[in-house]
């Protein structure tokens, strides 16, 4: 559809699939089993209608709200840089990004690592660069948004909701 005409899926159609993949080759699936071999401990929870999946960053364990609609970047958060201050003081470096939000479009100042390395869904992923937004982006209670530009990075994607689970594939 044309801009302006465009609808949006909320998550209650992907949640009500079940489970859903998609592939770096341009390929969807829905409705797939998990098999005993394939099957993952849970690693994905809602927070009202929030996903929320786990992140393994030096050696924590990560809350991070999922957004696979989201294509701006990923975000990392006021309770990311509160646990890793020393990283960011270390590392990082001040600098400045225009967020648009509901409400409108206001630059903050942030603090931007090179990268870092994390563990998403099975799979290790690099957000390149990891910008650390404060508050009023993001919430106290969560480390990060992630989006596709960390999503992408895998050959497949899938979520299976009845098994409560984020999977991420390797490129092969």
């Amino acid at each position: 559809m044309q801009p302006g005409e465009r609808g949006l899926i909320g998550i209650q159609v992907p949640f009500a699939l079940q489970s859903l993949a998609w592939k770096s080759d341009g390929t969807f699936e829905t409705g797939f089993v998990v098999s005993g071999a394939n099957s993952h401990s849970s690693n994905l929870f809602f927070d009202g209608l929030t996903p929320v999946t786990r992140v393994l960053f030096d050696g924590k364990q990560l809350d991070f709200e999922l957004d696979s609609g989201e294509q701006a970047g990923s975000q990392l958060w006021t309770p990311f840089a509160d646990v890793f201050a020393a990283l960011l003081k270390e590392r990082g470096t001040k600098s400045k990004k225009q967020v648009t939000e509901t409400g409108g479009s206001n630059e903050r100042d942030i603090i931007e690592l090179p990268e870092i390395q994390f563990r998403v869904g099975g799979f290790d992923a690099t957000l390149r660069p990891a910008r650390v937004f404060p508050k009023p982006v993001g919430n106290d209670f969560r480390y990060g948004h992630l989006g596709m530009d960390v999503l992408s990075q895998a050959r497949a994607v899938r979520i299976n909701f009845e098994a409560m689970t984020l999977e991420l594939l390797p490129l092969q």
